[in-house]
């Protein structure tokens, strides 16, 4: 499968994803209220954190080695043997100290119906194997099986969930569309491999998956683990708030993080070649596209914030007005990092940096949420995910380039960041026209559309953009 439909799949997923969770999430939120979904939010974000114990590193290592050996049936085997065997072994260790917890802390036991449909999502997990299919670049599959689980499960909450004392039926919903994923992925992927013990060869894969492992752990001391603190220090409410504040960042963030991830193999391809010149290619498109998405989007958002959560979650969840503005930035600054470590710093086997950097983020991360968050709780938790991004962002560009893995036109940047300033004054006098939310974000998307296409087009002249229009038959490059 070629490049292109990859991308096109990949997005399409995540787009999918997010696109259900824009339907479900203004209901559950509402039906909910902010102290249950912040009860929801903090149990799912314990779980994220053991599923980090539970993969350590499988994901990347996994999608690295099975492109490598895919089209080798005998070495395909082995590796899925290998990979899975590590992650069923990761996974037993994390579940025993997960129910050790579950019963050693309070704040745990309070929540315990939760906290064991949580250990089923853990486990079935392991059997997702989206690693051998992103490997494989199987990723029609991994679309069309996702849009029907999700149609389902979209069903079922909007049937089933009907007040706020159904918070429990509804995590047990989410953690049943994981489990039949789980169920469907074991039988598809037999068309493609053989779980066998004889060919099972931890060695090879070992020291990746821990090194990878240590990498999203230590990344995760400023991204999940700061719910889980928000959490012990405040209550539910806050936590409610802060997770609110982050829902439309994680729907751009994830469309851009499946554009990076289906990229990747094809990253590793090249570069097992020496085909450095595409290579070089492959990435200054994709900071192209991220420069392209994400100046204007966070322009818009930090300005529309207030009219953005009364329509994603409703007046209650004022409260997360401030923390979304404070962590909108993210787009262009975790864009970034994307970019850089699973595009560059992966496929050129450069785990170590990854593991530096994500260690000095662990240390300045930890010392914020212990300086900011017992003071300031959501707000405090917006602003240290914010600066210790910012700051292992930094540290990556500096490893990056000052090797000369790759070469970037800097000026296409501050092109767009230029470009990119009309925006604001779009959003503000949308405010000033109308008192009306849903009549001020129509017109700040309507007009803002409208000066996106000149823009790129007649200005910055998007080789992105010139090519979709192209495609539709609305420009051409003769006429622009």
């Amino acid at each position: 499968m070629g490049v292109k439909k990859n991308i096109l799949y990949s997005s399409f997923l995540t787009l999918s994803n997010y696109i259900f969770g824009l339907i479900t999430f203004p209901y559950v939120a509402r039906v909910l209220g902010v102290s249950h979904l912040g009860m929801v939010d903090f149990v799912t974000n314990i779980v994220a954190y053991s599923l980090l114990f539970a993969s350590l590193g499988i994901t990347n290592v996994g999608i690295r080695e099975v492109a490598k050996v895919r089209d080798n049936p005998r070495d395909l085997n082995r590796c899925f043997s290998s990979l899975l065997t590590l992650n069923m072994i990761y996974t037993l260790v994390t579940l025993g100290i997960f129910f050790v917890l579950l019963f050693a802390v309070d704040k745990f036991a309070e929540q315990k119906t939760l906290f064991l449909l949580g250990a089923l999502q853990i486990l079935s997990t392991t059997f997702m194997l989206e690693w051998l299919f992103r490997g494989l670049e199987d990723f029609r599959f991994i679309a069309v099986r996702n849009l029907v689980i999700k149609v389902f499960y979209v069903i079922t909450v909007l049937c089933f969930v009907r007040d706020s004392d159904d918070y429990v039926l509804y995590f047990a919903l989410t953690v049943a569309s994981v489990f039949v994923n789980a169920l469907v992925n074991v039988f598809y992927s037999r068309r493609f491999v053989r779980f066998s013990l004889k060919s099972i060869s931890l060695k090879p894969y070992l020291m990746g998956t821990i090194s990878l492992g240590a990498y999203n752990l230590l990344n995760s001391m400023y991204t999940t683990f700061n719910v889980a603190f928000l959490g012990f220090v405040a209550d539910s409410v806050q936590v409610g708030y802060y997770t609110t504040a982050l829902k439309l960042y994680s729907i751009v963030m994830g469309l851009f993080m499946a554009f990076t991830s289906a990229l990747m193999p094809r990253g590793a391809s090249l570069l097992a070649k020496g085909e450095r010149e595409e290579f070089n290619l492959l990435i200054n498109k994709s900071f192209e596209l991220l420069y392209t998405l994400c100046f204007p989007l966070i322009i818009c958002c930090t300005i529309l914030a207030p009219q953005i959560i009364e329509i994603l979650a409703g007046p209650q969840f004022a409260g997360s007005i401030i923390p979304m503005r404070i962590v909108m930035p993210l787009l262009f600054v975790v864009g970034i990092e994307q970019i850089l470590v699973l595009q560059v710093i992966i496929p050129a086997k450069k785990d170590n940096w990854s593991l530096k950097a994500s260690a000095i983020g662990a240390i300045v991360g930890g010392a914020l949420n212990v300086l900011l968050v017992t003071r300031f709780q959501a707000v405090g938790t917006s602003l240290t995910l914010l600066c210790t991004e910012s700051f292992v962002a930094i540290l990556y560009i500096y490893l990056v380039f000052k090797t000369k893995i790759v070469r970037l036109q800097y000026g296409l940047a501050l092109r767009h960041v230029l470009c990119s300033l009309p925006y604001a004054g779009i959003c503000i006098l949308a405010t000033n026209i109308s008192s009306n939310v849903w009549v001020i974000l129509c017109f700040s998307i309507i007009v803002s559309g409208f000066y996106f296409v000149i823009s790129q087009v007649f200005v910055i002249r998007n080789g992105l953009v010139l090519n979709l229009l192209a495609r539709w038959n609305v420009f051409s490059k003769r006429n622009v």
